[in-house]
């Protein structure tokens, strides 16, 4: 574009001098050049800065190491899916052995029936206990009332109760204060077994439930809507869990979005919202457009790693150049973009909107430019 314009401007000052008679001195010239030079600048720098363009640019997806469960090695028994074929979230991509974790889940289904009948038969034991406890407390108030008959009658002193029936009475009445209180006690312990088998059960549904989410995960599944490339293991393998040792890689097609580069004085005037134009290499003659979601205010040129050496000061350098985060308007179209895809970029600030109409210009030369097979 700085090629046109000076094209257009030295085409200017020729018809100057030579169309319009012009007479050609030193002092013109230099005028000439003077002007150009500021002319040209000028709106070279408020286009710049106004709606800068960048071709440093990529399509990027999030991608996951497909690998096993647990935490142990696994065969892989069955693949479900077909590599590079859309899949939906949740969908299966491939089964491990799921032996040991359905052994896991059958012996703690066991255990948790066997649980469960001891919590009835506690709940059982419980109402022997309360019931036993209500007949001793019925009986004591009984032997309490006849042992206070009894020694109303024998305060009377008419002789009608000898002083042995009312011993006998004193201490019916002591043994059934001292049947109640058995009866409380046994009560008491009969409510912490059934506590302790109530709280069984708990630690067992616990482990069952964990049991089964680890036979779940036999099923590894499609963390998102994607496809599977780069598949390495056919039925047998084995699988570990650890992602440096996958064995496939999931490509999320759910969310695209384009990184642009810019240096970091073009970004001053960049903000969210602001209109993008694209002319991407997989799609020539054609503009895409989107908006921009934010400027990334870092770069991994500015961090330091901890070492057991000081860094040198002259070692530490940065190209001056920022991400800038764009979203594509159109989903269908982001869906269908190839990741690592190459192109253009053309963000319009609110600034300088008169220079606007030169990006656009210049992004739909290379629009029509990524025709050329290069």
């Amino acid at each position: 574009m700085v090629t046109l314009l000076l094209l257009l401007y030295f085409g200017g000052v020729f018809a100057v001098f030579k169309v319009f008679k012009v007479r050609v001195t030193a002092t013109r010239i230099a005028i000439a050049v003077v002007l150009g030079t500021f002319l040209i600048g000028g709106v070279v720098t408020g286009w710049k800065f106004a709606a800068p363009i960048s071709e440093q640019m990529f399509i990027k997806r999030d991608v996951i190491g497909m690998s096993g469960s647990q935490y142990s090695k696994q065969q892989i028994t069955k693949i479900h899916f077909q590599e590079g074929v859309p899949m939906k979230k949740g969908d299966p991509v491939f089964e491990v052995d799921a032996t040991r974790n359905q052994h896991e889940v059958d012996r703690l289904t066991a255990q948790l029936a066997v649980a469960k009948a001891q919590v009835a038969e506690a709940e059982a034991g419980v109402a022997v206990a309360v019931a036993s406890s209500e007949g001793a407390k019925a009986n004591e108030a009984l032997q309490k009332a006849e042992f206070d008959r009894a020694s109303s009658v024998g305060r009377q002193g008419s002789g009608a109760i000898s002083q042995l029936d009312l011993t006998s009475a004193e201490k019916t009445y002591e043994a059934s204060q001292a049947e109640v209180q058995q009866s409380v006690e046994t009560e008491k312990a009969a409510r912490f077994a059934l506590t302790n088998a109530q709280e069984a059960i708990r630690e067992i549904e616990a482990d069952l439930a964990t049991a089964k989410l680890n036979l779940e995960q036999c099923v590894i599944r499609a963390p998102a809507d994607g496809v599977v490339i780069n598949w390495q293991a056919p039925v047998g393998t084995m699988v570990h869990p650890v992602s440096t040792l996958a064995v496939g890689t999931f490509m999320d097609t759910s969310e695209t979005f384009v990184g642009a580069i810019f240096p970091q004085n073009l970004v001053k005037n960049i903000e969210a919202g602001d209109t993008v134009e694209l002319a991407l290499k997989s799609l020539p003659g054609e503009i895409v457009a989107g908006k921009v979601d934010r400027v990334v205010e870092y770069t991994g040129e500015g961090q330091i790693f901890p070492e057991p050496v000081i860094p040198v000061a002259a070692d530490l350098k940065s190209k001056g150049a920022l991400l800038v985060r764009i979203v594509i308007d159109d989903e269908e179209v982001a869906r269908d973009l190839p990741m690592g895809g190459a192109g253009a970029v053309a963000i319009y600030t609110q600034k300088g909107k008169p220079f606007h109409a030169i990006s656009k210009i210049m992004i739909r030369i290379k629009m029509w430019m990524n025709y050329a097979p290069f």
